[in-house]
């Protein structure tokens, strides 16, 4: 969901074996990779233009390229899911405009799962003839450790600029010494960070309104009019004291089978999404896959408020 995210689209590369060549650099670069913006070189080839891309174990179970496969068009942080045109793993761009960064997750085959690596990823832009290279840095999330990390961040506001203004622009990968690729549509990018909006669809629909604790209100729902078998549901809480909005509780949300007892997708904090023309203020960003097959599901609900006290609510709601 780049809304803020959701429009970046991924298309996968066309491999060196057939002989086309790609506008960017590959791999790392030749200089100091501390983050921010470097100039990347065009004197070289890339990875698939010097024959030196090697794709992952499992490929050969794709059905040519374009990939046989299924997986969720919105990653599980609400990002666009990026193609690498193997079978190894997914990524999945979020662009947080707020903060001014831009945030590569790694993810499982299936493109559900945080999958943490050792790894170096590089964005490659082209914008107006000039070529950029942009470092991200291993920025692990909760409970990853070992030098092992899932999320990938460049902190250099210009990256996002760059995918806003529409550039040319490519995920490259290095982990466990093989290269793996992937292209951003950055054309269609139409305001990352927190300024969304959601529409038709995607709007915010809200399940269980006027939740008491305490002095604090709170109303659960998600993102989308319909949730659907083997899609992402996007869960979205509003949290209120005395009509002011709450930026600083704590939110996390999990999904649950039919039964109400069975935890289906396990439980994933959420973001602030500060208020917009178009939406109010929500925390939402947690993004749990509805299981195939599946004809009801309870989503929970977990607010931990700024002064220690916490509520759960479960919502059943029908799968499509």
């Amino acid at each position: 969901m780049l809304r803020r995210m959701r429009t970046l689209t991924a298309g996968l590369l066309v491999p060196a074996a057939l002989g086309v060549s790609s506008p960017f650099l590959a791999g790392c670069n030749s200089g100091d990779q501390t983050g921010g913006t470097e100039t990347a070189s065009t004197d070289g080839q890339d990875d698939h233009e010097a024959g030196g891309h090697e794709h992952g174990p499992g490929h050969e179970a794709h059905d040519g390229e374009g990939g046989g496969h299924e997986h969720p068009s919105v990653g599980p942080h609400g990002g666009q899911i990026l193609e690498f045109g193997s079978a190894d793993y997914h990524a999945e761009l979020v662009h947080d405009e707020q903060a001014g960064t831009v945030s590569v997750y790694i993810l499982d085959p299936g493109a559900t799962t945080a999958s943490p690596v050792e790894g170096e990823l590089t964005v490659n832009v082209r914008k107006d003839g000039q070529a950029k290279q942009y470092q991200l840095k291993a920025n692990p999330d909760a409970g990853e450790s070992g030098g092992k990390s899932s999320r990938y961040t460049a902190e250099d506001p210009a990256l996002g600029e760059d995918l806003h203004a529409g550039a040319d622009a490519r995920l490259v990968a290095k982990i466990g010494g093989r290269s793996y690729n992937a292209t951003i549509d950055a054309h269609s990018h139409d305001h990352g960070g927190h300024g969304h909006s959601h529409s038709g669809d995607d709007a915010l629909v809200w399940r269980k309104e006027g939740v008491k604790e305490g002095a604090y209100t709170i109303a659960v729902g998600h993102h989308g009019t319909e949730l659907h078998a083997g899609e992402t549901v996007e869960p979205a809480v509003m949290v209120t004291k005395d009509g002011e909005d709450v930026p600083n509780a704590k939110v996390f949300n999990a999904l649950l089978a039919a039964d109400g007892q069975k935890v289906v997708a396990a439980e994933k904090p959420t973001v602030y999404e500060p208020k917009t023309a178009e939406e109010p203020a929500h925390y939402a960003q947690g993004g749990l896959m509805v299981p195939q097959g599946a004809k009801q599901v309870v989503l929970r609900f977990r607010v931990v408020l700024p002064e220690g006290g916490e509520k759960t609510i479960d919502v059943p709601v029908d799968v499509k």
